[in-house]
């Protein structure tokens, strides 16, 4: 569809979907619907031991029903929070002071959003 467009329209789209996701995504509680909980632990019961996701704008983890966690990773841009695997081991880090540092709370949520 954004072929058939100039590169300017298409550009003021993006920017304006954008900026609606920003606005309506901040400051909101986190939560996931369930058609998604549902894929997340159809795919966690196939045996893995994580999901990992992005583009959600929170750093959150839970553990699910199947046993697997659930890595929801946060963003770089406003919460500067990064999911490191080690030794088998997943540990979250801020990079909120352009060094990493392990968080302290992994269990409590923190959301953000684009320019937040």
């Amino acid at each position: 569809m954004l072929r058939s467009v100039h590169p300017d329209l298409a550009y003021a789209f993006g920017h304006r979907f954008s900026k609606f996701s920003r606005e309506y995504l901040t400051d909101r509680e986190f939560s996931l619907d369930e058609p998604l909980k549902e894929t997340i632990d159809r795919v966690l019961a196939q045996g893995h031991d994580a999901f990992l996701m992005g583009h959600l704008h929170a750093r959150y983890q839970e553990r699910r029903p199947s046993g697997g966690m659930l890595y929801i990773l946060g963003d770089w841009m406003s919460i500067f929070s990064a999911l490191r695997l080690e030794g088998g081991e997943f540990h979250w880090e801020d990079w909120s002071d352009g060094t990493a540092h392990a968080v302290a709370d992994p269990e409590r949520t923190i959301t953000g959003g684009h320019g937040h």
